[in-house]
């Protein structure tokens, strides 16, 4: 199982300097779920299966970076009601369902 952010997220379409998952230095690349596919696929691996499973974090840390503010937990409930939270986190599930959370778990199995 390799789980990483994927370029294919709503979040990394709409703001994209911000995005919380840039992450640097650790994600020097992300990839889109199809060229992590073909990647995959040329060093011999089989996907079997790809699951969505981003949350809140990518609404609220990268609202944190919009506002020059650093990534720290405890600035979460200084800047954002119970209410805007909860719908951070509805939001992540409707995208996750749709195929545009911010980040996948790809499982891959290496055929014999």
């Amino acid at each position: 199982m390799v789980r990483t952010p994927v370029s294919d997220a709503a979040v990394w379409k709409s703001d994209r300097t911000y995005w919380v998952q840039l992450d640097a230095p650790r994600h020097l690349i992300i990839a889109s779920t199809e060229g992590f596919r073909k990647v995959a696929d040329q060093i011999g691996f089989q996907m079997d299966k790809l699951v969505f499973d981003s949350d809140e974090f990518q609404f609220w840390g990268t609202a944190l970076y919009k506002k020059g503010l650093p990534l720290d937990l405890s600035l979460v409930a200084e800047n954002f009601s119970p209410m805007e939270l909860k719908e951070f986190k509805e939001k992540a599930l409707k995208l996750n369902q749709e195929g545009l959370g911010d980040q996948v778990c790809f499982y891959l199995t290496k055929p014999l």
